[in-house]
């Protein structure tokens, strides 16, 4: 997650660049690993979850339609400052962490499979025909999610990271004062600098 360099240029024969392909490998690992019977149904059975994540999305996760996914996505990216950073506590970012990790599950689904008719992949933007005259995610669709995604996982690992010390005031200015910036594409690879800090005072600390 960290490691990954998201600014890297994709190779044209293959449609993906490092980071994209192993978010890959992990949506699928996900995927296979199935939906959970104490997974929560929808994004409403999520203790603390805040609603303004919700007004996209009125399925449950197994069903999701790419429309209700990006449309999920896009509220998540425009929402997630003001929302995480002024006024989550522990149980709303653990909660958003259980959202995230479910949409990631059914990104991983979508992204591996196609369909005969556009029920699911109704999202006309992210979809093309493949073979057969079957429908799928097109990869300029999978690389937007998946830069996404990584974003997503990034705040929520930083959290975690700076909770867990006894962090400067200055480095939890910075933390939110990034956020307003990271998911703008010139930004992707600037989370790496305030990570590179908090792990730094992390072992001086020890």
């Amino acid at each position: 997650m960290w490691q990954t360099d998201l600014s890297q240029k994709y190779l044209p024969e293959v449609g993906f660049n490092e980071h994209h392909l192993l978010g890959l490998i992990l949506a699928r690992d996900a995927a296979n690993a199935g939906f959970a019977q104490n997974n929560p149904s929808r994004g409403e059975d999520i203790a603390c979850l805040p609603e303004i994540f919700l007004m996209r999305m009125d399925a449950p996760f197994a069903e999701l339609p790419t429309t209700m996914l990006m449309d999920t996505l896009d509220c998540l990216q425009c929402q997630w400052a003001q929302t995480m950073y002024q006024q989550g506590d522990d149980a709303v970012w653990a909660a958003a962490s259980e959202f995230v990790s479910l949409l990631f599950k059914r990104t991983g689904q979508l992204v591996g499979s196609t369909a005969a008719d556009d029920t699911i992949f109704n999202h006309i933007p992210s979809t093309e025909i493949l073979a057969e005259g079957r429908v799928g995610m097109t990869q300029s669709a999978v690389r937007q999610v998946l830069d996404i995604f990584v974003i997503l996982f990034r705040h929520l690992d930083l959290y975690v990271r700076y909770e867990s010390v006894d962090t400067t005031q200055a480095l939890q200015d910075a933390a939110h004062t990034l956020c307003e910036d990271t998911f703008v594409p010139h930004a992707l690879e600037a989370t790496k600098v305030l990570t590179v800090a908090v792990c730094a005072l992390q072992r001086s600390r020890l």
